[in-house]
């Protein structure tokens, strides 16, 4: 099966290049040399060989040009100087808040807030009904048990109130819920999609 021809490379002895090889004359006549002929000027004296200076100075190789100066002048930015104003204000402003330090060390050494007192007891003084008012005292006990019973009877229609309309509520949030539920049945494969092998079963 194999395509590739069977190619047997010579033994050469020993490695070394037979200089007894001599060219076919036929071959000789196709290649032209170029031998430059010699000359009787050597042209290597007129080349000077360059001349390595192992010990250069960085001053030598980047010298200046004549009239210009490499040092770097160093321009110092001038000492500021306060004001006399200025000066006033630090003073005021070390002034304030020393005395703000020392007040609030005094207010640690001091005790903490003194205990409130107690709140006195209000105490009721019964009420005597002048005579000439025309109101008996069974009138007045009538007055109070149908206030009492009007306020009793107003806040308990309040609270049914409360709980019809929050029956109502609950029932629109259920009426909602399965809504949703049913909308998410139907547009859903029914694979969870937080379980990765929800497919595979």
């Amino acid at each position: 099966m194999d395509r590739m021809p069977d190619i047997t490379i010579p033994e050469v002895e020993n490695n070394a290049i037979d200089d007894s090889f001599e060219v076919p004359a036929e071959l000789i006549d196709d290649v032209i040399v170029d031998v430059a002929p010699a000359s009787d000027d050597s042209s290597d004296e007129d080349i000077p060989e360059p001349v390595i200076d192992k010990h250069l100075d960085n001053k030598e190789i980047f010298k200046a040009k004549k009239g210009v100066s490499l040092a770097v002048n160093k321009i110092k930015k001038p000492k500021r100087v306060m004001t006399e104003e200025h000066k006033e204000r630090l003073k005021k402003g070390r002034e304030t808040a020393l005395a703000n330090r020392r007040a609030k060390a005094l207010a640690k050494k001091a005790p903490l807030k003194e205990p409130e007192p107690e709140p006195e007891i209000i105490q009721y003084k019964e009420i005597e009904l002048p005579v000439n008012s025309g109101l008996t005292e069974e009138r007045v006990l009538d007055l109070v048990s149908r206030a009492s019973q009007k306020s009793l009877e107003d806040y308990e229609m309040l609270r049914k109130k409360r709980k019809i309309e929050k029956a109502r509520a609950n029932k629109e949030e259920a009426e909602r819920i399965e809504i949703r539920k049913t909308i998410q049945r139907a547009t859903t494969t029914g694979i969870n999609p937080n379980n990765p092998w929800g497919n595979c079963y």
